[in-house]
């Protein structure tokens, strides 16, 4: 979920920056001399003492700056830096610099599984962003409304983790930003009629039922155990001349199940 800036002359504000400086007029640095570090408009302005810390002499004609532009600066600097030497309390010639750029906080994206349908940035300081698109010629782009203060912001679906974005602070340069996108799963669909197993039913099959009789299959539900053990079978015959011998079955039924 990082942005990366297209143009190297832009400068984070969250950066450090280090440049060197070669003395041509006067030819030598001294401690007393001074330098000065602002935007362009002047809103933002730092003097840098020369050995002070944030400016070192490598030699008399040679000294590098470290700059930290939001604690020289401010958290609310931005645009085009320029640079002078102070001689004496004669200012130099301004030099340029880099162009100061605040960047937002990007967490993530979260796209439905529509690909036609919004997905949403997350984030803070998202008004930083002058604009976002899925294409680099930014023919559908979104623009980001001024003051805008809420933690997410919807998008268009970035492109293999990929969208176009333009800093509110530099919006001549296109920059990339690659996000983790996290898409939701498709909607589940209605499942098909169910069917469920109801059973065992107990079967008594009588053969040869004579005619005006009940039906050969006659289903019951099963009956519990009973609580008494069984009677030791008999080895006498039957007394009654009309009993036939009987088979008992046990099957399952599938039945339709009831939403």
């Amino acid at each position: 979920n990082s942005i990366q800036l297209a143009s190297q002359t832009e400068l984070p504000l969250e950066a450090h920056l280090s440049f060197s400086l070669r003395a041509q007029s006067p030819a030598a640095f001294t401690r007393e001399e001074k330098l000065e570090v602002a935007t362009t408009d002047g809103s933002f302005s730092v003097v840098l003492g020369v050995g002070a810390g944030e400016v070192m002499l490598q030699s008399k004609r040679i000294a590098v700056v470290t700059l930290d532009p939001a604690r020289s600066l401010g958290p609310s600097a931005f645009g085009p830096l320029q640079f002078r030497r102070i001689v004496e309390g004669v200012p130099g010639a301004w030099a340029s610099l880099a162009t100061l750029v605040r960047l937002p906080k990007v967490t993530g994206v979260d796209c439905p599984s529509d690909p036609d349908a919004a997905c949403s940035l997350s984030g803070s300081n998202l008004f930083l962003l002058d604009s976002l698109s899925a294409d680099a010629d930014f023919a559908h782009a979104t623009r980001v409304p001024d003051g805008f203060t809420q933690p997410a912001l919807p998008i268009p679906h970035p492109h293999e983790g990929k969208l176009y974005v333009k800093l509110r602070d530099d919006p001549a340069v296109v920059n990339i930003v690659m996000l983790n996108v996290r898409v939701e799963p498709p909607a589940a669909t209605d499942p098909s009629p169910a069917s469920a197993v109801v059973g065992p039913v107990r079967m008594t099959i009588t053969p040869d039922a004579p005619s005006g009789a009940s039906p050969p299959f006659q289903a019951s539900s099963p009956s519990p155990p009973a609580s008494a053990p069984p009677s030791a079978p008999s080895n006498a015959p039957s007394s009654s001349p009309q009993s036939r011998p009987a088979v008992v079955a046990t099957a399952g039924l599938v039945v339709p199940a009831e939403h």
